[in-house]
Formats: structure tokens, C-alpha cells, sequence
């Protein structure tokens, strides 16, 4: 199931004021899991410079 599905599930599932607190908190983990990726993405290029020493 991709983003556009949760909403679109979300929305119908719950109610217009439900809906919008599930999706305010949908997006928040997002940004929370974009910046662990990114974290990721980060120490990976670094353990690979400290191999190749």
C-alpha cells in the first residue's frame, strides 16, 4: 500500500476531523523516518571512507 492508499483508506475509514488528526500524524512520522534515512544514508558513506582506508 502506497501514501496516496493510507490517505485515501484514512478518509474513508474516519471521519473529515479524525482523518485529518491520523493524517497530521502521518505526516510527522514521515519527516521522522525521512530524517533516520538520512541518518542512514550518512553513516553508510562514512563506514565505506573508513573501509577503504
Amino acid at each position: 500500500m502506497n501514501y496516496n492508499q493510507c490517505v485515501k483508506a484514512i478518509h474513508t475509514t474516519f471521519g473529515d476531523k479524525k482523518a485529518l488528526a491520523y493524517l497530521y500524524r502521518l505526516t510527522l512520522e514521515t519527516q521522522r523516518l525521512e530524517q533516520l534515512v538520512k541518518a542512514v544514508v550518512e553513516l553508510t558513506k562514512e563506514l565505506l571512507q573508513w573501509c577503504r582506508k
